[in-house]
């Protein structure tokens, strides 16, 4: 299929997924209306429906469906479907990676080691570099002692 070809397939994949996502948002207005402390908020719906636009695209390319193919009615609801729950997991989804703060990466932080009545901390790389010895020459091969552990 050429780029053509898909055009008409993947925005009747973004309508229907839309569709999905506003009967979706229906009910999620209906809950707003019962709640005397809630508050609209128009780009919010506007964010959802482009999301279910886009996991609409996503189900229709999955059915493999081309421009000639006749749809049935069960791939125009699995498509539907697709905008009204996948919207709901990707916004789920991005809302605990941006709360909880995991979308920045983190540098992670030395964990301490209890033996006995000593603490010491697990080496990382940047305090391993600091010990290496800065100069000297890398020994020949013969001159390297066999270990004497039960490993070597």
């Amino acid at each position: 299929m050429n780029a053509l070809d898909w055009l008409p397939v993947l925005v009747l994949g973004a309508l229907l997924g839309a569709v999905g996502q506003v009967l979706r948002s229906i009910a999620g207005l209906k809950k707003l209306g019962d709640d005397p402390n809630g508050k609209f908020e128009p780009m919010q719906l506007l964010m959802s429906v482009i999301i279910g636009a886009a996991a609409g695209v996503i189900a229709m390319i999955t059915l493999e469906l081309t421009s000639e193919t006749a749809i049935a009615a069960q791939d125009i609801i699995t498509v539907i479907a697709a905008g009204y729950t996948g919207a709901d997991f990707i916004e789920a989804f991005i809302t605990k990676r941006i709360s909880s703060g995991a979308a920045l990466p983190q540098q992670p932080t030395p964990v301490a080691i209890v033996s006995g009545a000593s603490t010491s901390t697990v080496a990382t790389p940047s305090t391993l570099i600091g010990t290496a010895p800065a100069t000297g020459s890398i020994p020949s091969t013969g001159s390297i002692a066999p270990a004497t552990n039960a490993v070597g």
